[in-house]
């Protein structure tokens, strides 16, 4: 017999893909996930759930209550990646730099294929804890795995011009940081002058790292909505979740009819790879997604992404 809070969680959770359906992410998944969280029991895939994208969605403005929600879902699941990189960045936040990167540490460890993560530890060592040749390995390393980002070059060349590499330093900023801005002006100018120790927090360079974007942020909401009711193993979600990653990185979320349609083509794609005989509408269901236009996203996500 069901115990009466994880019915309650059932229900609220019901309530919470229809707001992500709807695209509501910010004024309505809050208190619904709030309410989930109260009413799951401990330690259950609701609660957890809940506290998950709780820590993900408060982090930016409240720090501190991220990461309560994070360490919940980590005293139940240390393996959790997503986890312990939000509880990372709140830590940033909360100007607890050590403890941040052992967070970010803990999640490359789990998940050592995401650019981000590598990203933003290496910008922590760089700027907050003033060891950029230490950082020099996992920025180069998220560069080459994402050169068309701007925010990952800056790093990238920020960290050079104090390790004084300043002509690499330069020739990135050139080639691979858009411009012209005011910022992308005074990073050069700064490149230029040797890169002065008393101004090396330049503007582009910002103690925090990179913030999840709320586009991922509502696109991970909803995959873990739709994988809660199909029959993945943890491995086969954690599959779903690294193309997605991937998927971001290469095709944005405006190509596909829906949110809804580009993380079923997600889970799709996990679903083959993972030789699960589950077929496109099974999985297209959960999602509440067109059966058609999962299929046609997926061949689109395979093209691209070399599945």
């Amino acid at each position: 017999m069901d115990r009466p809070g994880n019915k309650a969680a059932r229900l609220v959770r019901g309530r919470t893909d229809a707001a992500q359906r709807q695209g509501d992410v910010a004024r309505d998944l809050l208190p619904m996930l709030r309410a989930m969280a109260s009413a799951a029991a401990p330690g259950s895939r609701e609660n957890l759930f809940a506290h998950r994208h709780l820590a993900e969605l408060l982090v930016e403005e409240n720090p501190w209550r991220a990461s309560i929600s994070a360490k919940q879902v980590l005293a139940v699941s240390p393996d959790d990646e997503r986890a312990w990189a939000v509880l990372g960045l709140a830590q940033t936040l909360l100007g607890h730099y050590r403890f941040a990167r052992t967070a970010y540490e803990r999640a490359l460890a789990k998940s050592p294929s995401n650019p981000w993560y590598a990203h933003n530890l290496g910008h922590l060592l760089d700027v907050a804890l003033d060891q950029p040749e230490e950082a020099l390995p996992w920025l180069r390393w998220a560069f080459e795995r994402v050169p068309d980002s701007g925010e990952i070059a800056a790093s990238y060349a920020h960290a050079l011009a104090r390790a004084g590499q300043l002509e690499l330093a330069r020739r990135i900023l050139e080639l691979h940081v858009p411009g012209p801005s005011r910022e992308h002006a005074r990073l050069l100018d700064w490149v230029d002058r040797g890169a002065p120790k008393g101004a090396r927090r330049s503007p582009d360079a910002q103690l925090t790292p990179r913030r999840p974007r709320r586009g991922l942020r509502a696109a991970q909401a909803a995959l873990d909505a739709g994988l809660l009711h199909l029959p993945f193993t943890g491995q086969s979600r954690a599959t779903a979740h690294r193309i997605l990653q991937d998927a971001l990185t290469q095709v944005p979320l405006a190509a596909a009819p829906s949110v809804q349609v580009y993380v079923a083509a997600c889970a799709h794609a996990a679903n083959v790879l993972e030789g699960h005989p589950l077929s496109t509408g099974e999985v297209a269901a959960p999602f509440r997604a067109k059966v058609g236009d999962v299929r046609a996203f997926h061949g689109e996500l395979v093209a691209a992404l070399g599945l």
